[in-house]
């Protein structure tokens, strides 16, 4: 047993040091088996459309148009991962809400920073922001030291538009995306 835990802490210390931009949940192949991702099997594919993001992302400049990667919803967890091509590379957000999108309140105006996580509040709302030369070869990955959301009325009653700013230093980047209200739990 002791041997086995010594081969497996290597492994273990690497893959704990991997940038968090590794993580396309979009491009896994797990050959069907969710598990191996930590899903569970029990998450549900969110419907997100009308994705913008504007502003600069680790040196990368957007300019509005943008693609929904992959999105995700499970427990009271929701994941969107927004990529845009832009002047000097490609960028990604990594929307990450915990809480999940039934807390989230129509005219609702949300802070977060780092400390915020482990605070009193029922939703968190984190941006992980990637750059670089091209789509997935990402030489900027860090999480937004703050983040604000502004809940907005959907196109339709049983949707949002989430509008973000996050903030890296002195840059910042700004986004929306329209997400259902409902349909994202699955246990």
């Amino acid at each position: 047993m002791r041997r086995s835990l010594v081969r497996f802490a290597p492994l273990a210390l690497a893959l704990a040091g991997l940038p968090g931009c590794f993580y396309d949940l979009g491009s896994w192949d797990t050959g069907g088996d969710d598990t191996a991702i930590g899903f569970d099997g029990a998450y549900n594919e969110l419907e997100a459309t009308d994705a913008t993001m504007n502003g600069e992302v680790g040196g990368v400049e957007l300019s509005g148009e943008s693609r929904i990667q992959s999105a995700y919803g499970w427990s009271d967890y929701v994941y969107i991962d927004l990529r845009a091509n832009g002047r000097r590379g490609a960028a990604m957000n990594a929307i990450t809400i915990e809480g999940g999108l039934e807390a989230l309140e129509v005219g609702e105006e949300l802070h977060f920073d780092g400390d915020d996580r482990y605070g009193s509040a029922s939703t968190y709302v984190s941006v992980l922001g990637c750059a670089g030369p091209s789509d997935g070869n990402w030489d900027f990955d860090r999480s937004a030291d703050q983040v604000t959301v502004q809940v907005e009325p959907g196109p339709t009653e049983d949707t949002v538009q989430l509008q973000y700013t996050a903030y890296w230093g002195r840059a910042s980047n700004t986004g929306t995306v329209v997400v259902p209200r409902q349909g994202a739990t699955a246990y």
